[in-house]
């Protein structure tokens, strides 16, 4: 089973997330199973166990952000492969993909997205 993690802060996206992993759109890959956090800690505690092949990481975090997360996960030499995806509402006024890139993150997701928005970043950064 390939592991996606989803590291929030605010608001409840794991019914979600599970729910659309688990579409024929995405079957080819594999089962995919969604591991939740709700802060940087305990997703770096969680990754301990289960290194996962793509973290969809909210940027407003209590505690550390998403973008220190992603500097911590690209300073771990057993987690700097991952790929990671900055999923926030920080838009671009804010410059939100900028400071995400700068973090060290593969790609970014703007909040609010559709579920084709979603199905697209899981298969473009899962391989498919």
């Amino acid at each position: 089973m390939t592991p996606v993690q989803h590291c929030q802060g605010h608001g409840p996206l794991r019914e979600f997330l599970e729910a659309a992993l688990a579409l024929p759109e995405l079957a080819d890959l594999g089962p995919l199973r969604v591991l939740t956090a709700p802060d940087a800690e305990a997703a770096l505690a969680r990754m301990d166990g289960h290194i996962p092949d793509l973290v969809l990481l909210d940027v407003l975090l209590p505690g550390a952000d998403g973008f220190e997360l992603c500097r911590r996960l690209r300073a771990d030499a057993r987690l700097r492969a991952v790929r990671v995806v900055a999923v926030t509402a920080v838009g671009e006024a804010e410059g939100g993909e900028e400071k995400a890139r700068a973090a060290g993150c593969d790609g970014y997701l703007a909040k609010p997205f559709d579920l084709e928005e979603l199905i697209a970043v899981v298969r473009r950064w899962l391989g498919a």
